[in-house]
């Protein structure tokens, strides 16, 4: 192996090592936004379901019910 090809090599390495971190940052800062968006959109659902829940009465259907 000369000096030129161990040479070439480290760079490879080096230029591989450097594509292979940026993917990996903006993988994680991609995922994160993504997984904030659903963190967001099921907590507002969740929300709306405690505060407006659906299928549920007034108080006034419930008022004639009898308790046995």
């Amino acid at each position: 192996m000369s000096l030129k090809n161990s040479e070439g090599i480290e760079i490879k390495s080096a230029i591989a090592s450097h594509f292979s971190y940026e993917i990996c940052e903006r993988f994680a800062q991609t995922s994160y936004i993504k997984f904030t968006l659903i963190d967001r959109e099921l907590s507002q659902k969740y929300f709306e379901l405690v505060l407006k829940p659906q299928n549920v009465g007034t108080p006034r259907e419930y008022s004639n019910d009898k308790i046995c």
